[in-house]
């Protein structure tokens, strides 16, 4: 299986480490799926000049990805700024609202479609802001998209009808609230419906078939969970694409997961830590940017 991911990237900066992690959905898929046994893996998205982006090319190179198409700008890369609570969980707590690459659009042309194509396998997350790129590949490349805990009727309703397999996070939400997302996704179009939830496990469905896998406790002392999600979905897309199997997949998902809780960040790569630009969330010029975002500056 080949695949390509499309879209948002950041570098998790763990503030309690003084490091920092490359890191994003669209990137850590095809990283991962890659590691998990997929012949080969790409990755198009946007990266700054600085430590930042210099860290994301790197990491990606080291990791076998065909990065030939990705866009370089002057300017800062995403950032994310992180903790770990007790358990080892994530905790975030500001950002550098996308950097100077939150300021440029990714955009394609014939010659991006026809690369794309070359792939088995798209994938990219809601947060990447790609709605029109989905129209140009959709029966080139089968299309999954992580929604994470970002979705609403109106993004089902838009983007669902283009995807393959769609995964959402159901973290924190009533048996009854993932019965209706996942139903919604299915009525515009998607095949796959996947909602994880963390150590309550996985659900999987066709709209046919419904099958629930548990998570897989870790016999390990656990170093670090993000990128565990990620990580369920690149085992589930390679094992899916080969079998069209969705039990052996979600059962490989949650094998694979636990990988993730072995080492920093969403695929280690940790450097030193360039925490210049990121706003915690508990100062004033957060709130004032968000603020600004809303009414449309």
């Amino acid at each position: 299986m080949k695949i390509i991911g499309v879209g948002d990237n950041t570098v998790d900066v763990y503030l309690h480490q003084n490091k920092m992690y490359p890191g994003g959905n669209s990137v850590n898929v095809p990283v991962l799926c890659h590691r998990a046994g997929a012949q080969e893996a790409a990755y198009i998205g946007i990266f700054g000049d600085d430590e930042a982006g210099e860290l994301m090319m790197r990491s990606l190179k080291e990791e076998g990805l065909d990065v030939s198409r990705v866009r370089r700008i002057h300017g800062t890369n995403s950032k994310n700024g992180i903790t770990l609570n007790e358990e080892n969980d994530r905790t975030w707590v500001g950002n550098n609202f996308g950097g100077d690459c939150g300021l440029v659009q990714l955009l394609f042309n014939n010659h991006d479609v026809d690369y794309i194509a070359q792939y088995d396998v798209l994938h990219t997350s809601v947060h990447s802001e790609l709605p029109y790129l989905l129209p140009l590949v959709k029966g080139k490349v089968m299309i999954s998209m992580d929604f994470s805990d970002g979705y609403t009727d109106d993004r089902i309703r838009r983007l669902c009808p283009y995807l393959d397999v769609a995964f959402f996070s159901g973290s924190g939400c009533t048996k009854e609230e993932i019965d209706e997302t996942m139903k919604k996704a299915l009525a515009a179009g998607t095949k796959i419906v996947v909602t994880t939830m963390g150590m309550d496990g996985s659900i999987v469905t066709d709209g046919k078939e419904r099958i629930f896998q548990p998570a897989i406790k870790s016999t390990e002392p656990v170093i670090d969970t993000l990128g565990a999600g990620d990580t369920y979905i690149a085992a589930f897309l390679l094992t899916y694409f080969e079998t069209r199997d969705m039990q052996k997949a979600a059962l490989h998902g949650a094998q694979f997961a636990l990988t993730a809780l072995l080492e920093n960040g969403a695929f280690g790569h940790g450097e030193k830590a360039d925490p210049s630009g990121i706003v915690l969330k508990s100062s004033p010029e957060y709130q004032k940017t968000i603020v600004l975002e809303n009414r449309g500056f």
